[in-house]
Order: structure tokens, then sequence, then C-alpha cells
């Protein structure tokens, strides 16, 4: 299994939140409605962490901690998206690992949560296990759209970042001067080993030694 865990998908607008737990018919009642309850009041964005999982790979799950974050490859379309990559480094001495998908919540000045609904993202790069040596990066492709329209749009100017498998989270700057509008939409992809410019330094470097 690794890092792998089995995620929940909802929509979270400020303070309520949706779940889907996969449990017998007969612990239904009690046992859903207390994964309910713990999401809304842990989480507070669409994609719930799960408690870590054991590890096959030699390496702990990367806990809040070790890690820090940042942003990179910033860009603004003539259409009003925008997409950034979220970058989380291991600041430990020892390797740990990540699967799956971070948790998001945008932030007032205040630190009040706005309206954040957050969906992963269609991409054809599934989710993997993840191995982050010290000092080394994965990163995950976030986007959303820009442009004011008939649904809600808010103005963050902080983001609340939990890695996968955690609970704890991590809080930055919000990396764009921009509008998220779609109700708050966030489009996030699976995190992955190192950043966009080290997988394409590695490719090329296999490219080469072909």
């Amino acid at each position: 299994m690794g890092f792998r865990a089995q995620w929940s998908r909802g929509v979270t607008r400020r303070g309520a939140s949706t779940c889907r737990l996969a449990v017998p018919i007969a612990l239904a009642v009690g046992l859903v409605a207390a994964g309910c309850n713990e999401s809304a009041s842990s989480s507070g964005s669409s994609l719930s962490n799960a408690t870590r999982p054991a590890t096959s790979v030699g390496a702990s799950p990367c806990q809040t901690s070790q890690l820090s974050v940042s942003f990179t490859n910033k860009r603004g379309r003539p259409d009003h998206s925008y997409r950034v990559v979220l970058v989380l480094t291991n600041t430990a001495a020892v390797p740990c690992g990540m699967f799956g998908f971070v948790d998001l919540r945008m932030l007032e000045p205040d630190g009040e949560a706005l309206l954040t609904d957050v969906q992963r993202a269609d991409t054809n790069r599934p989710a993997t296990d993840v191995v982050v040596p010290p000092a080394g990066q994965a990163s995950a492709q976030l986007s959303w759209v820009g442009i004011e329209s008939r649904e809600a749009c808010v103005a963050p100017t902080g983001l609340e970042i939990t890695p996968p498998g955690d609970t704890k989270s991590l809080v930055a700057t919000w990396p764009v001067s921009s509008l998220v509008c779609q109700d708050g939409e966030l489009d996030i992809e699976p995190v992955h080993s190192g950043t966009p410019w080290t997988r394409q330094l590695r490719k090329a470097r296999t490219d080469a030694a072909t």
C-alpha cells in the first residue's frame, strides 16, 4: 500500500462539509456521522485527509513539521485562468513519503477561512508513491479561474496547505494577486516527485544516456 490512503470528496462552504465512507450498512449511521463531523472540524476543505497509513518503501509519511512550502511557475492566461506549482520541500535530515493530494483552504487577512471548493484536476498523471529525500521536493499543480461570473468570487490573501495523510497545516501567502471565482473552486493535481523543472532535467539526462 505504501503511502496510499482512500480519499473522500466533498465540498466545504464555510464550515459545511460532505463525506463518503465505505462502511458496512449495519455500522453506517454511527461511523458515517462520526466521520463527517471529524472531517468538518479538522479539514475545512473538500479533500479530507486520512490517518497516516503504514509505509512500505522505507520512509515515514511526510509531516508538516518537516516541510516548507513555496510556489513556482506562476502563470496567468488571457482567459483569466491561473496555474501555479505548489512545492513542498523536506527540511528534515531524513527522507519522508507522501501519496495523493494536498488539502487546501483559502484564507482572509485575519486568518478566517474563505469559501473553498477543492476539486481533483483532470490529469493523465495518476497519483504515485513519492519519496522526498532531505532537501528534496514534491510538487502539485494548482489552477483556478479569476474572472467574475454568476458564481461567487473570493479574494484570498493566504492559503492553508495540509500534506497528504497529515492533519496539521502550513500557511503560505496567496501566490498571485487575483480573484478565485466559480464559487472558490481550486483544481489540484496529485503530488509528484520533484518540480516540473527537475522532472524535465531528469528526462533530458535519461534521453541523452539512451
